[in-house]
């Protein structure tokens, strides 16, 4: 007996569930970043957007800018960082 055409959906239906994980992980990956960087805007807040925390656009940091400040000041502020992540 043959088992290997024996599955829950044909091409269709396995291109449909293709096209979700897609989106699933589009979805993930733009959360993720826009988790970060407003993290690193409320950082930036709580620091009155300081002169010390780099280059900006209209106060807007890029979002990895936390993970640079955290490497610098965590030792210092850690409550600001536990706050802000």
């Amino acid at each position: 007996m043959n088992t290997s055409n024996q599955n829950a959906g044909g091409p269709m239906a396995r291109k449909a569930m293709q096209g979700k994980n897609r989106l699933v992980q589009m979805m993930a990956v733009f959360f993720m970043l826009g988790g970060v960087q407003a993290a690193t805007q409320f950082f930036a807040y709580r620091f009155q957007y300081q002169p010390q925390l780099g280059a900006h656009f209209n106060h807007i940091y890029a979002p990895w800018s936390i993970i640079e400040w955290a490497d610098q000041w965590y030792f210092k502020y850690p409550d600001i960082f536990d706050q802000s992540m």
